[in-house]
């Protein structure tokens, strides 16, 4: 006898980290079975919390300076009010968005996270934890020299 077993192992139908791969859209599934035969169906959810995940390099913005704060303020303020048309545009749920932007700023200061996201209190559910800041590491920048193109 040959015996097929199949798996189906539902994730979580709301992000469960702001992380890169939960902003993927969700989905449930709905499983039809007629005698032997079944078929999966993928449903997506329409009223799941919107969430917008996006990255940006300080460096590679255009007329940013690295000693500009204020400028370095404005530049991420318009990125954060883009994801967050960009999410409420795309849902039908009610609920305030959640943002995460990762930003590198090498070469850059960071700013205060949570000053920069009491301009977005009542606009997105995490103003606290919008920006996540990175660094490339110095083996990193040296293989970026090396590369031609890499963005950064």
């Amino acid at each position: 006898h040959c015996f097929i077993l199949e798996i189906l192992q539902a994730g979580s139908t709301v992000p469960t980290s702001l992380s890169e791969g939960e902003a993927d859209p969700k989905h449930c599934f709905i499983l039809e079975m007629m005698g032997a035969q079944y078929r999966i169906l993928q449903t997506p959810l329409e009223t799941v919390r919107p969430f917008m995940y996006g990255q940006v390099c300080l460096r590679t913005a255009e007329n940013l300076e690295p000693d500009d704060v204020k400028g370095t303020e404005t530049f991420l303020e318009e990125q954060v009010n883009k994801m967050i048309r960009q999410a409420t545009s795309n849902s039908r749920s009610e609920m305030l968005p959640l943002i995460r932007l990762k930003v590198d700023y090498t070469g850059f200061s960071t700013i205060n996270v949570q000053r920069f996201g009491q301009r977005f209190v009542k606009k997105v559910a995490n103003p606290q934890d919008i920006l996540i800041f990175s660094k490339h590491s110095q083996r990193r920048q040296q293989q970026d020299k090396q590369e031609v193109g890499h963005a950064c």
